[in-house]
């Protein structure tokens, strides 16, 4: 659910696995549509469809007039532009049926329209993000810019960064620690060799949001923050099915039986001790993740 002060975007790679629709070619026959602009034509659409709905209802029960029709072209042209070129030929269907007044033909093409039409437009709107204008929390930039694609680039360009980073995956880990010396440390440590990914969130109550961007293959967590500890950002994680057995390490300089024992309960895989030694941090990194990737 957004908010007033909510910008609504979406993501790409996910309107990228929608059947239907052909966001490469739009991106390749206009090279100066911006992302922006892509987007705006999206919520323009989906504003549109409870109308075009109430209208494709009409003509399938034979019901539609003359004044129904007057919407048809722009709908088609708004489909076209978003890249649904299945549901825009049918639109386009309806328009030459009801030129030769064969409304029982348009009232057939109609049925199917409606039926792909909400099928699409719920893929679409899965799609739809949401950031908040006064976000103040420093941690918010650090996921946002990742998966906002600028609003100001061609749309081409974003696909092709979209690609590009799809085919040089890292493992992506996320480490939760309110001292920003470990934040330092641990992105130092892992980012040697240009091996991970590395997200940091200094502020745990930001795990929800993030999660709901980004998705890590280990997280690493401190279990002593004063608003939610470790143990309550492992509630969080393992509410998202993606995450049911992702790898989790706490971070901490306590070592106490009942500690170990109740992380383990929750699904913690390991635990590395403070003050982080470098080489037990790549070693323990590693196993979990190789593990993860195998299994």
């Amino acid at each position: 659910m957004t908010r007033e002060n909510d910008i609504v975007f979406f993501d790409l790679s996910s309107l990228l696995k929608i059947k239907g629709m052909n966001i490469q070619n739009i991106a390749m026959t206009n090279a100066s549509l911006l992302v922006k602009e892509y987007f705006d034509i999206l919520l323009k659409l989906l504003d549109s469809v409870p109308v075009f709905l109430e209208t494709l209802e009409k003509i399938a029960d034979l019901k539609a007039i003359r004044n129904d029709f007057k919407n048809l072209p722009s709908i088609k042209i708004m489909l076209k532009d978003a890249g649904a070129n299945d549901i825009m030929l049918d639109v386009e269907s309806i328009l030459v049926a009801v030129e030769k007044n064969d409304m029982k033909l348009a009232a057939k093409h109609a049925i199917k329209i409606s039926s792909d039409l909400k099928e699409l437009c719920n893929k679409i709107t899965a799609a739809q993000r949401a950031r908040t204008l006064d976000a103040s929390d420093s941690d918010y930039t650090i996921f946002e810019n990742y998966v906002m694609l600028n609003d100001t680039q061609p749309l081409k360009k974003a696909l092709e960064h979209l690609y590009s980073e799809e085919n040089t995956h890292k493992p992506i880990i996320l480490v939760v620690d309110d001292a920003p010396v470990i934040l330092k440390t641990v992105s130092a440590v892992l980012g040697v060799n240009n091996e991970y990914k590395i997200f940091t969130l200094s502020n745990p109550k930001m795990m929800k949001k993030f999660l709901e961007q980004i998705t890590p293959e280990l997280f690493l967590l401190d279990y002593q923050m004063p608003e939610l500890n470790g143990f309550e950002l492992v509630s969080i994680i393992r509410s998202f099915e993606k995450h049911k057995d992702t790898p989790i390490i706490f971070l901490t300089s306590i070592n106490t039986a009942e500690i170990v024992s109740t992380a383990f309960k929750m699904g913690a895989c390991d635990f590395i001790l403070k003050p982080i030694t470098g080489d037990v941090l790549r070693q323990k990194v590693r196993k979990h993740i190789k593990r993860k990737i195998l299994f």
